[in-house]
């Protein structure tokens, strides 16, 4: 964008250093057309203070952002946009005042990614017609776009991408913009009428085209002399579209020169069509996210300019190293870039270095079921290799070969015995993902020796045993931790207290006892996520309510503290404690629920008392809520009510004692609800089944409910399991129990005897970490407990009505992942922890 400037006016850029030229006095009356534009914005972050009416201020040639001509004073380019301004988070807001069409000599004008939500494009058709860049995009204008800008024929380079207008009309106008080399219209909805072809083929001079996200799908036939008007276009960017196959035909025809191809993301079926070995004077192709299938053609391989080749996410089938073989041409010393992922390729990882410009290499997410090489050849200047969930065997190769590495992925395969020391000496590598294989043996000082630029670590989930010197100081500073599974004990791992800046940090199930030695709870000041459970530490764990910023996620979980609860932020995400030897009240819990948290489990501790009954107020986000196995007492609080969100909710094993609150049928998410094992009463209440139709488990086991089952039971279509037994329960078991189809063997066989749900817990928000979603899945048998004896009618059991096929009495459920709903029967469940996070997941 910069050439562009220079292109247009030579002299050096005025607001790249922050100065005008320096050799004339701006102009009164644009002075004060810029003051008026200044009046109009919301400057949070003082990107104008150069601007005023001072004296020591008034040459405006000299503000920032403002560049003018050297020879006639007049303001020739504006540029606020954000990137320029210095932080794309710190935008100017407001609207664009008129007197921006004073400055009848602006030939740049660059407002980029600030903030004009709301406000309308102004109409430019009367002035700046000298203007040859115009770049508005990312700001919110709203409205229609039409006419406004048709009579600026003098644009060369157009960009109105990613705003909100309502409509595009006719696109007839860029028509009238006959110069343009550059238009940018991604992200606006231009309709389907394929008109947007026949403007495009009418613009002689256009290099670069971009409608990526532009709802466009048709491609209208038109005549050969037409098609191939646009014979300088250069760069095509059609991504995010829905087009078809047809599409190709279209772009085969434009010219033999196009440089870089993007039609990732539409509906594009079939093989990679041979039309693209014409193209040779490809650099970028990107065919990625489509429906291609079949192997990759092998002349790419004769394309001397390619520079990158996307083919991920597709169908595409054959052997990684043949492949590879094929490229291995005259591609083999300019291709930089090379993305396979997700696709269905096999074979083994063979010798890249062979490639000597190729710097990332992204093949995750395939079925290479082979191995790495013995060794690799020559040094390479490879920055990313990522080989994620394959099926790969064998041992890790000597690294020393790849000294640029940046980012190495060997997670989820099968990799096993030791992992290479070579390792530390790639003193360039940032992120390290090795989780989720069967490496083994110990892991010393040794393999971190040089990699000063470590950032993110995943050795998690693998029997490695990590050994360090007591006084060994890591020469890195990471971001991310993840060591679950991990040998880290018993002791406490010293060396985490030279840890001063992480986001994350989980050391779950990692074989540490003993007490948290307090210099650990002084915790970084950036930490978003932390996982301690499934070990065995123990003591108190002090106030945290300061020590985490963003929405944290904190898993505490399987130890031995001890203690009252202490403070926790009151913007957490989620809250694990559960299998502790916590005591008291949750009042502390119940001040710390706010409108962001979607996890909380408190079961299995000592924790006793009523519960407040506004205690939930706030937790309208609350996804899953397991107050199991206390020493709670007193009545159910009415705030559940609250709880739109609830999926999950169990007060198993408590004292609770009253009857179920009707607020409680706000709850309409709710797919588990345990309330077994308390003192409540009452009649079980007919609502359950008129407003929880989504319902799959469903446990008053052990209670003092009485009267009669309502029929309204029969409304939960989904239930799986429903125990009322051990209560006081009189009458006649309704006949229509029988309609519960959901609980028959062939309709569990059919859908293979499980339930899942995705809940959002931990980690932070937009802009941050994305949030992180668990899977929750129940593995069940069709049950139902009722009591014998105590009730008549309908025999469950009587082979003559068959109704045993349809409702059998199945004492047994199993849980593979979900909070601590136990059954009643005498099968353990199969608890796993939470794992860390996803090496997808984006930092900031």
């Amino acid at each position: 964008m910069h050439r562009f400037i220079e292109h247009l006016l030579s002299p050096a850029l005025g607001f790249i250093l922050g100065v005008g030229d320096g050799h004339i006095q701006c102009i009164e009356t644009e002075r004060r057309a810029l003051l008026n534009i200044k009046q109009d914005l919301i400057d949070d972050h003082g990107h104008l203070d150069s601007w005023g009416s001072e004296e020591e201020k008034r040459d405006c040639c000299e503000w920032r952002g403002i560049q003018c001509s050297n020879q006639t004073g007049h303001i020739t380019v504006l540029d606020l946009h954000v990137a320029e301004l210095g932080d794309r988070h710190k935008p100017l807001r407001g609207k664009i005042n008129h007197s921006l069409l004073k400055l009848q000599h602006l030939r740049y004008l660059d407002l980029s990614y600030n903030d004009f939500q709301g406000t309308r494009l102004p109409n430019f058709n009367d002035s700046l017609r000298k203007l040859r860049y115009l770049n508005i995009s990312n700001v919110g204008f709203t409205g229609t776009l039409s006419y406004q800008l048709r009579n600026l024929s003098s644009l060369q380079s157009l960009d109105l991408s990613y705003n909100n207008f309502s409509k595009v009309e006719n696109l007839e106008w860029l028509s009238h913009l006959s110069y343009l080399e550059t238009l940018d219209l991604s992200g606006n909805r231009l309709g389907e009428d394929g008109y947007w072809l026949h403007v495009v083929n009418r613009l002689p001079y256009l290099t670069n085209l971009h409608l990526s996200s532009c709802d466009l799908a048709n491609i209208i036939p038109m005549s050969n002399s037409l098609a191939n008007s646009s014979t300088s276009l250069a760069v095509l960017d059609l991504s995010s579209n829905y087009f078809s196959y047809p599409v190709f035909q279209w772009v085969f025809n434009l010219n033999s020169s196009l440089v870089d191809i993007n039609l990732s993301d539409n509906h594009l079926e079939g093989f990679v069509p041979y039309a693209f070995q014409y193209m040779a004077s490809l650099k970028n192709l990107n065919l990625s996210f489509n429906e291609l299938k079949g192997t990759i053609p092998n002349f790419f391989g004769n394309f001397c300019s390619l520079h990158t080749l996307d083919l991920a996410g597709n169908n595409l089938t054959g052997q990684l190293p043949v492949f590879l073989e094929h490229l291995s041409g005259c591609a083999e010393n300019s291709v930089e870039i090379l993305s396979l992922e997700k696709n269905q390729l096999h074979g083994s990882l063979p010798d890249i270095t062979r490639f000597s410009s190729l710097k990332e290499l992204n093949v995750y997410q395939n079925n290479l079921d082979g191995y790495f090489p013995e060794s690799f050849s020559q040094l390479s200047g490879l920055v990313v290799l990522d080989v994620a969930h394959n099926k790969l065997a064998g041992s890790l190769p000597d690294l020393t070969m790849f000294p640029s590495l940046k980012m190495l992925s060997i997670s989820h395969n099968r990799l096993n015995g030791t992992i290479t020391e070579s390792l530390g000496g790639l003193s360039k590598l940032e992120i390290l993902y090795a989780n989720d294989n069967s490496f083994n043996g110990l892991i010393t000082e040794t393999h971190f020796w040089n990699l000063s630029q470590l950032q993110e670590l995943f050795l998690n989930d693998n029997p490695l045993v990590l050994k360090f010197n007591s006084d060994w100081f890591p020469p890195f500073q990471l971001d991310v931790i993840c060591l679950m599974s991990c040998n880290l004990g018993p002791d406490f791992p010293k060396w985490l207290q030279t840890q001063n800046d992480y986001i994350s940090l989980d050391i779950s199930d990692a074989g540490l006892s003993g007490s948290v030695p307090e210099w650990f709870w002084d915790l970084s000041p950036r930490v978003r996520f932390l996982n301690l459970s499934y070990n065995q530490l123990s003591g108190t764990v002090p106030d945290l309510s300061s020590k985490f910023v963003g929405s944290p996620g904190i898993d505490l979980s399987s130890n031995l503290f001890e203690g009252h609860l202490p403070l926790f932020p009151s913007n957490a995400l989620s809250l694990s404690l559960s299998k502790n030897r916590f005591s008291g009240s949750i009042s502390s819990v119940c001040n710390t629920i706010g409108r962001k948290f979607s996890f909380l489990d408190l079961s299995d501790n000592l924790l006793s008392g009523f519960i407040d009954d506004d205690c939930f107020t706030n937790g309208q986000q609350l996804i899953v809520l397991n107050l199991a196995d206390n020493k709670f007492s007193g009545k159910i609080p009415t705030s559940v009510g609250s709880l739109s969100e609830l999926q999950t909710f169990s007060l198993r094993n408590n004292s609770f004692s009253g009857e179920i609150p009707l607020s409680l049928r706000n709850c309409s998410r709710l797919r588990f609800l345990d309330l077994s094992y308390n003192r409540l009463s009452g009649k079980i209440p007919a609502w359950i089944g008129e407003s929880q139709h989504n319902l799959v488990f469903f446990n008053l086991q052990s209670n003092e409910f009485h009267g009669s089952i309502p029929v309204q039971l029969c409304w939960l279509q989904n239930i799986l399991l429903l125990d009322l037994s051990v209560n006081n329960i009189s009458g006649t078991i309704p006949h229509c129990l029988e309609n519960f189809t959901h609980m028959s063997r062939k309709q569990l066989d059919d859908n293979n005897n499980i339930y899942g749900y995705n809940f959002s817990a931990s980690w932070g928000e937009g802009g941050g970490f994305q949030a992180k979603h668990f899977s929750a899945t129940a593995f069940l048998d069709p049950c139902l407990f009722l009591v014998p004896g105590q009730i008549e009618g309908l025999a469950l059991g009587d082979s003559g009505n068959q109704r045993q096929d349809q409702i059998p009495l199945v004492d047994n459920l199993e849980f593979d992942y979900c909070l601590p709903l136990r059954q009643s029967t005498r099968r353990p469940m199969n608890f796993k922890s939470i794992s860390c996070i996803s090496h997808h997941l984006q930092f900031p």
